[in-house]
This record gives C-alpha cells, structure tokens and sequence, in this order.
C-alpha cells in the first residue's frame, strides 16, 4: 500500500512538473510584474525584480538539470546564446517604462522565445541532438532560421501516409476489382 501511495505521489509530482516546464522566463516576467512595486517613472523595483530572475534561474536549473549541470561546467554555450537572444530582444522591444514593457506582446514575446530557446538549448546540450533537430536556430527559439512551414496545400508523397497510399494506390485499385469480381461473380 505504501509503495502504491509513493507512486502515485510520484506520478502527480511528474505530471506538475511536465506542466510547468518550459516557462521559466515568462512565469518569472509575469511574476515580477504582478508582484513588483513600480516607481513614479514606471519603473521596476530593482531587488523585488532581480530576486525573482533568480527564481527563474532557479526554475531553469529544476526544469533542466543536465542542461544546467553541462552549463555550470562550461559544456553548454547554447545557454550562453539563449540569454544573449533575450536581452537582445528587450533591448529591442523596451518602452522605457517596465510597467508599459510588462503589458507589451512584444516584450512578452521576447520571454516565451526564451522558454522555447532554453528547451531547444537543453535538447542540444543534455540530450544531444543537434542543433537543427532541436530547431535552435528557428526562428521561434530566436534564431534566424525560418521554422519549416506547414504546407497543407501540397498532396501527401507517397511514403508519408499509409492512408493515402492505400487510397490512391495500386492495392486499392486491386481491392476495387477484387470487390467488383465479387459482385459479378453472385449475380
């Protein structure tokens, strides 16, 4: 019984953690616009802020551990790149004002970039795919490579579906006669 109750404690402690990986950046931006205190100018307060990016450093580091085990050792500079495309795209997008930037799509884009940046990151560096099976450089991620477009436009090539294969290939021409002979046969 015990041993069933630690499963299911395991089971649910997975499922939680399956459900809030990936967004580390952007629950710590949410967070520090929620929480945080704002001056006059719009301006965030610095300790309140800069304790929640730890948080979210934190986060990464529980979300990813290999990756952050490879990064603390100097084998992950993908990381390294991640960060690098985050700030680049708040020096971009920023108003000025850190009350404005927490209500912009842009500046909120930026962060979800750097979640899909920081997976595509950990699948390079602690899963070891390369970086094109991991789409680090698509665009999505921050990089500069297009994500590969989804052309529903264009009829399947034969290989890629079973169903239209069988459909519009030689064995349903056969079935077709096959069912006709059938037909002919019993009448």
């Amino acid at each position: 019984m015990l041993n069933r109750i630690f499963l299911i404690g395991l089971v649910i402690v997975a499922l939680s953690a399956i459900s809030f990986a990936g967004s580390c950046a952007l629950d710590s931006f949410t967070k520090s616009c929620n929480e945080c205190s704002f001056d006059e100018s719009g301006k965030m307060d610095k300790e309140c802020y800069e304790a929640i990016q730890e948080a979210g450093t934190t986060c990464l580091a529980s979300t990813y551990p290999m990756m952050s085990i490879k990064y603390a050792m100097g084998s992950c500079p993908h990381m390294d790149e991640c960060v690098n495309r985050l700030s680049t795209c708040k020096e971009l997008f920023k108003t000025g004002s850190d009350a404005r930037d927490c209500n912009d799509i842009a500046m909120i884009e930026c962060f979800k970039t750097a979640d899909r940046c920081a997976e595509a990151s950990n699948k390079v560096c602690a899963e070891g795919k390369t970086e094109d099976e991991a789409g680090f450089n698509n665009v999505s991620a921050g990089g500069t490579v297009p994500d590969e477009p989804v052309d529903e436009s264009k009829p399947p090539r034969p290989g890629e579906d079973p169903l239209h294969d069988f459909v519009c290939g030689d064995a349903f021409l056969l079935v077709g006669l096959f069912i006709l002979a059938v037909f002919v046969k019993n009448e």
